[in-house]
């Protein structure tokens, strides 16, 4: 879990594959900015596990974690619970401005915690 540099992927030329009509590729999926800010007294909030396997005390991320005013990106996901999370693919802490920690695996977020947590950022 965390982020890292992305994994080349398999160096082998692929067989060809057998000629079929063409369909419309759907839309592709569009990353949104959002900040974080504790609606409560905490100075920020822990990495969750995945979603939709919630498990108690947040995700083993350590010290590195979000503190308010947090940029995170990433692909908002409805897991059927009462709040949205976002599945987080880059962030950057509160207080840096050029430095993003980029690629992100594993990371999630839930939109609120005790009221609203993610703010989102429109360009």
């Amino acid at each position: 879990m965390g982020c890292a540099p992305s994994v080349a992927l398999n160096s082998r030329t692929p067989s060809p594959e057998p000629e079929v009509e063409e369909t419309p590729q759907p839309v592709r999926e569009v990353a949104k900015s959002f900040v974080l800010k504790h609606p409560g007294h905490c100075t920020g909030m822990f990495w969750r596990h995945r979603a939709d396997r919630v498990i108690e005390g947040g995700a083993n991320s350590g010290d590195d974690w979000p503190r308010n005013g947090a940029v995170l990106k990433g692909f908002v996901r409805d897991v059927g619970d009462k709040f949205w999370w976002l599945q987080v693919t880059d962030w950057r802490q509160s207080g840096h401005k050029k430095e993003w920690h980029s690629e992100c695996r594993g990371l999630w977020m839930p939109s609120e915690q005790g009221g609203l947590l993610l703010h989102e950022i429109h360009s």
